[in-house]
């Protein structure tokens, strides 16, 4: 899993990089749901070789950003994740869909 503390409330913006990891945490739980065990996200990602070339501002971020660009979730703005900038609706609903399109049976 991607751990980060952070206090998520109502009455407070969601940066795309908090965003971010609970879409790492998301895409963790269904991989595991569709392959029957604990897969490592991370270390599958690197096994294939792949890197992301994603420049990040707050390091915690990097691994929950990697997923994300691996599984073609995020589009780059001028190689610039911008894990600090509130993260908007268009974004979020972007992101959404994204994730319902993965296909994971690469992963079995």
């Amino acid at each position: 899993t991607f751990t980060h503390t952070f206090n998520i409330s109502y009455n407070k913006d969601v940066t795309r990089g908090e965003f971010a990891v609970i879409l790492a945490n998301l895409i963790q739980y269904l991989v595991n749901q569709q392959t029957s065990s604990s897969v490592d996200l991370n270390a599958f990602i690197e096994q294939q070789g792949f890197t992301s070339n994603y420049v990040v501002k707050n390091i915690k971020y990097k691994d929950a950003v990697t997923v994300l660009h691996y599984f073609g979730i995020t589009s780059i703005e001028n190689g610039q994740f911008n894990d600090d900038k509130t993260l908007n609706r268009a974004q979020l609903a972007s992101f959404l869909t994204r994730i319902y399109a993965i296909n994971f049976n690469h992963l079995k």
